[in-house]
């Protein structure tokens, strides 16, 4: 199993302004890299890395805002962007 692929992305949110802290966990993926969890920097930023090649689901929490899945596949180095909405809007 290669594990030199990563997944690196932004959450923003509707405004298209970072959203620092949030909570980015892998909910599916390889075995070894089920639930595993990071947060965004000041930036929105994230950075999953030495991953195996594979199907991840991407789950992006953060308080105040509706939650939101992803799935992205690696293999290669991936990038993404993940807008989150307000709740309440």
């Amino acid at each position: 199993m290669s594990h030199n692929t990563e997944i690196k992305g932004k959450v923003i949110n509707s405004a298209g302004q970072p959203i620092a802290n949030a909570v980015v966990l892998i909910k599916k993926g390889p075995a070894l890299y089920q639930d595993i969890a990071i947060l965004t920097n000041d930036e929105g930023l994230f950075h999953l890395q030495d991953l195996a090649s594979g199907t991840y689901t991407l789950r992006v929490n953060k308080e105040g805002f509706i939650s939101k899945v992803i799935e992205t596949k690696t293999g290669v180095p991936t990038r993404v962007q993940i807008v989150l909405e307000k709740k309440g809007t």
